[in-house]
Parts: structure tokens; sequence; C-alpha cells
């Protein structure tokens, strides 16, 4: 038998039925006697019954007859009384948006979740038209999801009905947006003592995301002229990644940034320089110079001496090196060093040299002489 609700107290009950003509008719209601009339010669009665003692809930319900000779029948129901609904909460799962009236998404499903009372349905509106629909499970809780919809600002409608017919509705504004922002532009990148200053161009009010090569990440809010500037340490092999997000969360292409700082230093081996350290003077006709000061993403070094370029050569150690292939003659040389990362950055250092056979026995001579 399905249930009886009752879904209205707001006036009397009224009870009919047929029985014995003559014979009295008692209602019980959850063991307490709330009235009692005597069935009319055609064998039919009525009674009404105050609505305070209708409580929410399910209700215990005896009709008592007894006749004339005292013979007494009864039969037991079972009614609900169920006015309202409840308990019904919503919400858009992974809303972008802080109000809980007005939702952001950006998902290519739309999910709804909340509580509500066992068993009733839940309903998605939109434009009059039912998209999808739940049923509120035994743990009072409920979800419903709907095909992709197209991007733009929808008025929806969550309806919820219990078993009794009760309804109650929620109106919310959701605004879907899946569109990336566009990529973020560096207009202007220098190097100041060890900070990178950059400036540049993105989405106004977007999160703009820089993360450095060693994992560290910098954030800030796009002004809304759409101009930003930033200083930050900088890093090992000065890269980064420059992100954009807007405010729903859409992420723009990633941005890679790669620039050099370290201006590369040329000496003489120990083995090649002659005399005074330091002196850049050698007496080794086909001396060795080692490239230091380099950046680790370093990938070329070349060195050019007096016109003639050369590469220079990295060791097991990571220790880059260079050796010309045709001995010097006595002289002054200008030597450019011009290390290349796979970003094409470069940095250029110019020095000069000095090579002269007789620099080691004129400085014995020298301190023979004192």
């Amino acid at each position: 038998m399905a249930k009886i609700y009752i879904t209205d107290t707001t006036r009397n009950l009224l009870f009919s039925g047929s029985a014995e003509p003559n014979s009295k008719i008692e209602i019980i209601i959850n063991g307490l006697n709330v009235g009692e009339v005597w069935v009319n010669e055609k064998g039919h009665w009525q009674m009404p019954v105050n609505p305070l003692y209708f409580t929410e809930g399910q209700l215990d319900i005896t009709v008592k007859s007894t006749d004339r000779a005292g013979n007494v029948n009864q039969e037991k129901y079972s009614i609900w009384v169920d006015t309202h609904i409840q308990v019904f909460t919503s919400e858009l799962d992974d809303n972008k948006s802080s109000s809980k009236t007005d939702w952001w998404s950006n998902s290519s499903t739309i999910t709804m979740r909340g509580m509500g009372e066992i068993g009733a349905t839940v309903s998605l509106i939109v434009a009059g038209v039912t998209l999808a629909t739940a049923v509120v499970a035994a743990n009072g809780q409920w979800e419903l999801s709907t095909d992709q919809l197209p991007e733009g600002k929808y008025d929806i409608t969550l309806s919820i009905e219990d078993n009794a017919g009760n309804r109650k509705e929620e109106v919310h504004e959701i605004f879907i947006d899946r569109t990336p922002p566009n990529a973020p532009v560096v207009t202007y990148s220098d190097i100041v003592n060890d900070l990178i200053i950059m400036q540049g161009t993105a989405e106004a009010k977007s999160q703009l995301i820089i993360t450095d090569s060693n994992g560290n990440t910098y954030t800030l809010t796009v002004p809304d002229n759409g101009k930003w500037s930033m200083a930050i340490p900088y890093p090992s092999e000065g890269k980064f990644t420059i992100t954009s997000v807007d405010a729903i969360g859409n992420r723009s292409d990633d941005v890679p940034l790669d620039i050099m700082k370290e201006v590369p230093v040329i000496s003489l081996s120990p083995d090649s320089d002659s005399g005074t350290v330091g002196d850049n003077i050698t007496r080794d006709k086909q001396p060795t110079f080692i490239i230091g000061n380099l950046e680790s993403d370093v990938v070329v070094v070349q060195v050019d001496i007096n016109g003639t370029v050369y590469n220079a050569e990295k060791n097991a150690d990571g220790v880059w090196f260079f050796t010309p292939g045709t001995p010097l003659a006595d002289g002054s040389y200008t030597i450019s060093v011009i290390a290349s990362d796979a970003a094409g950055n470069q940095k250029k250092l110019v020095t000069h040299y000095r090579y002269d056979r007789q620099y080691a026995d004129r400085a014995r001579d020298c301190a023979g002489s004192r």
C-alpha cells in the first residue's frame, strides 16, 4: 500500500467512512483519543480533527467502531505528515566564484551537489527544460551532472520535490568560460645586480605566474591597464616560464624566457702562465686557456684571437678550455670570448694577452741581478 501523506495542516482534517448504522466511531492518534462521532442510519460518518494533532512525521491512527451491543471493531493505519521541504542545499563543483548564488565554471561538464530529503528528486532546469535529475540518496546527499554546455551566462533553477509532493526551488546564475587568456608578453627585461627586471602585458586582473629554473614561483595580479612589471632574483640558468591565469581559472600558453647574466672570463692554465700569475703574458707559443664564470646551460664557447675564431671544448669535469692550433708569434693579441646558450643568448668578454718567448729568460735575469 502506498504511503498516505498529509501536506496541509492549516485547517481541520476531515475523516470519513462507512460502518454499521448507529454505531460509535472513535479516532485515536498515537494513543490519544481525538474525537468520536455516531454513524448515521445510512452507515456513513465523518469527523473533523483539529490540525494541532498532526505533527510532522509518521502518525499511527486507529479507527474504532462500537455497536449498540458493545461489539468492537477497529482498523489501524499509518499516515505521514509532510508539509514542506526540510533540507535543501546546493553548490557548484569547483566553483570559481566566491558568491553563493552567482557561480563561475570552466569545466567541460557542470556538476552540482548538495543535501536534501531522502528519496526526493532534484532537477536542473534551464529555460524551462530539465537537463538533469538526481534522487537524494540514503545519506541525504545528491549529485547531478549535465552534458557540456556552450560558453555563456545561464539562469538555472534547481528544484527539489519530495515523495509527498512538496517542492522548493533555488535560482542561480552560472557563467561558463573555457577560453584561456592570451599568453603574456614580455616587452622589456634587464639585469640589475642579481635581479631581473621585467615588464610586459597580460590580461587585466589575471594572475601572472612566473616560475624559474630553480622551481621558485612568483605571482602578481595584473592591473586594470594590462601592464605589469616585476623584479625577481636571477636563477642559476636564467630560465623562466610565464603564465597568465584568468579569474575563472583558465590558463594561457606558457611563455618561456631564457636570458643570460654571467660574462665569461678567460685565464691561462697554470702550465701556460709564465712568470707572474695573472699578468696575461705567456712564453708558451701554444698556450691553454681556461674559460670560466659560465652558466650551466652554456652550449658553445668561441674564442676569437685577432679575428680567427676557434671553438672551446669542455672536459669530463665540465671545464671549458682552449688551445690554439697554430703557434703564436711574438706580440700582443686581442682575445674575445663569446658564450652562447641553447636559446641564443650570448655574453662576450674582450681582453688582451701577449706572447713573449723570451719573457721567462728576462724574468730570471732580473731575479739574478738583485
